[in-house]
């Protein structure tokens, strides 16, 4: 080989390396799970759950025990498109339970996202805490309540048939205990039923410790934080006893091994030496760049003591 081709063979190759290494990273796809909510409780099982860009439909499943994308056999992946310029990265994803639009997301590679859903309105099935048409208080009570009595065996729609509001109240955080041995917080009905059967106390009594430090956390409690496994150590001290390689799996409260992900639920990427080449192209570009170098002037140097 002549010598004044060797710079031009190293950088052809590199530049090789470099685009195959970008595409792969572009290939990735993005993963999503979490729960499903209708109308202010756990949906019901067989809801459509759907993902759009655009006008394209890139993902769909269906809701299991409230939730989506959680069970092994129905991990919800959203695939990149190929070729890399007309890669999905950065674009909005619109999310729909049965038809109606819950949320958006920024697809983004190699990503593992807990999204939860939540929708109001009819979705048109019995379960979704709605009385919706076609639902009757004899056909749905789990939506349209129960029929009055003496109407048991009516067909009233939902339309002649008030059903039960039902509160669904949410209340802030209390306060710090007052000199005078009381708490207090707010409360709010979400569903704004008027009424005030199941309202939460507003108030409570407490008893004022001024020198002393409260608590920030409750002793023996286990958290993960980053590649970190923490426990509570006397109701003030977070200890780290453990530092994971793989990551710390927040549901388990344990390290993760080599062949699973952040969700537990599989790897897109695998673990290992196969997993490190494609979690880390850029690695593996410069390793491979070091060694062509290395090569490359050992043929320059032999050819010149050749002539």
């Amino acid at each position: 080989m002549s010598n004044k081709f060797l710079p031009l063979a190293v950088c052809g190759i590199l530049t090789i390396l470099f685009s195959a290494a970008a595409y792969a990273q572009i290939g990735f796809p993005h993963q999503f799970k979490g729960k499903v909510i209708t109308n202010g409780v756990a949906a019901p099982d067989g809801l459509s759950v759907a993902a759009k860009i655009g006008v394209q439909e890139v993902a769909s499943t269906t809701t299991v025990n409230g939730n989506y994308g959680r069970l092994p056999g129905d991990i919800f992946y959203i695939e990149d498109s190929t070729p890399p310029e007309e890669s999905r990265y950065g674009k909005t994803i619109e999310f729909y339970v049965n038809g109606i639009k819950a949320a958006e997301y920024v697809f983004s590679n190699s990503e593992s996202t807990e999204l939860d859903l939540s929708v109001t309105g009819d979705l048109g099935v019995c379960g979704d805490n709605y009385c919706g048409s076609g639902e009757s208080c004899s056909s749905c009570s789990q939506d349209c309540g129960k029929c009055p009595d003496g109407e048991s065996g009516s067909k009233k729609t939902s339309s002649s048939y008030t059903p039960p509001c039902y509160e669904n109240w949410t209340c802030s955080a209390w306060s710090i205990c007052s000199k005078e041995g009381k708490q207090f917080r707010s409360c709010a009905d979400k569903n704004n039923c008027g009424t005030e059967l199941e309202k939460p106390a507003e108030e409570k009594t407490c008893t004022y410790t001024p020198a002393e430090a409260p608590s920030i956390c409750t002793a023996g409690t286990k958290i993960c934080s980053d590649e970190k496994l923490l426990e509570c150590s006397e109701g003030k001290h977070w200890n780290i006893i453990k530092t994971c390689e793989y990551g710390c799996d927040p549901d388990t409260l344990e390290c993760k091994s080599a062949s699973v992900t952040d969700s537990g639920e599989g790897s897109p990427t695998g673990g290992g030496l196969s997993g490190f080449l494609v979690q880390n192209p850029a690695g593996v570009v410069g390793i491979v760049a070091v060694i062509i170098v290395i090569l490359a002037s050992l043929l320059y140097w032999k050819s010149r003591k050749g002539y």
